[in-house]
Parts: structure tokens; sequence; C-alpha cells
């Protein structure tokens, strides 16, 4: 167990790590310095750096889903959660290296089929069940196709971190995050979900 929670630290660590400068520019020497460790004692817990980096991938997206989950639990209605969950994304992305993840497309591709999956799968869920919810709660229309709607909300996702088509020096994530946001709670919506969106536009929208 001790062994396991010494594991998780130097993940949490490598996770912030990565975030700032991307995972190729960092090496095993890079990472033991920043602990304080050995690489010798590093590699007694991984077996190489893409073992690192897909263990770092999957403790992340577990805990995203648990953030996620008490968003979705806490939200008065759908769109507030939707809303919640946008304002959460930009916080996190807040400072991220825009290399992370071309690196991890490029050079971890075992790391990007986790994301893949967690983005197929987890964040499809959540989408599918948004969807649902504001269906029912009248804020979004009636004729439309929930499992599509789920659909191509995942395959944009990918459109909001291409630093091709989004220059990070033109564009900030935040500010893409937010657009898109809007612009899919505005093409589902219902007349009621539009006025509640007027109502709450002028909030605050991330700090």
């Amino acid at each position: 167990m001790a062994e396991l929670s010494e594991e998780i630290k130097i993940l949490e660590r490598c996770v912030r790590l990565f975030m700032r400068y991307g995972v190729k520019s960092v090496t095993m020497d890079d990472i033991a310095r920043e602990l304080g460790m050995s690489k010798k004692t590093l590699y007694q817990y991984f077996s190489n750096k893409n073992d690192l980096v897909n263990k770092v991938a999957r403790l992340h997206f577990e805990a995203e889903n648990e953030a996620i989950h008490t968003i979705c639990t806490t939200s008065a209605n759908a769109i507030d959660e939707l809303l919640n969950i946008s304002r959460w994304v930009s916080t996190q992305m807040k400072g991220i290296n825009p290399t992370l993840m071309l690196d991890l497309q490029k050079y971890h591709p075992d790391a990007w089929a986790v994301f893949q999956s967690h983005k197929n799968s987890d964040v499809y869920q959540c989408m599918l069940q948004n969807i649902h919810r504001g269906m029912e709660e009248g804020l979004y229309r009636r004729d439309i196709n929930p499992e599509i709607i789920a659909r191509l909300y995942i395959g944009k996702m990918e459109l909001v971190v291409d630093t091709e088509l989004f220059p990070p020096g033109e564009f900030s994530f935040q500010h893409i995050h937010h657009e898109f946001i809007h612009y899919h709670i505005r093409g589902i919506a219902s007349e009621r979900g539009l006025a509640y969106l007027e109502q709450i536009q002028n909030q605050p929208y991330a700090q």
C-alpha cells in the first residue's frame, strides 16, 4: 500500500511536469531530479518512460472523471452542468503546454489510446446523459438525436485542441472552449434554454 501511495505521488508530480513542459522534452533524468530521487529508484516503479506516461494518463483521466461526476451531481440543470464543466476544464488547461497532446499522439500511442478511450467512452456518456437531462428539463429541443449530437461533440473536441487550426499565439484555449460550449448549447437549446442562457450569459465565465 505504501509503495502504491508513493507511485501515485510520483504520477501526480509527473502530471504537473508534462502539463507544463509537454511529454517529449521531459526525460526520466528530469523526472528523477524533480522528485529528488535516483533514476534507479524511479525505475523500481516504472519499467520505462512509456510505462510512466501510460500510468500518468490513466491517473489523470480517472481524476477527471471523478471531478466531472461531482459537477454533474451538483449542477442545477443541464446548461449549468455544461458551463460548470467548461469552467473546470478551462481552469485545468491554464498553463498547459500546447505540444502535450501532439507528443502523446506521436510518441506515446498507448497513452494516446487511453485518451481516445476516455473521450469515446467517458466523455461520450457524460455528454449523452447531459443531452437527455436537458431534454427532460425542457432546456434542449425534443427533436434532436442525442446519440448523434453526443458524437458530434466528441468529434469537435479534437478541433478545439488542434494547434494548427488554432495557433496558441493567436487563440487561448479558454476562449476557444468558451465559444465551443456556447456554440454547442445554442445549437441544441429550446426557446426556454436559450432564454436561460441569455439570462446567465453576463455572469463571469472563467476567472
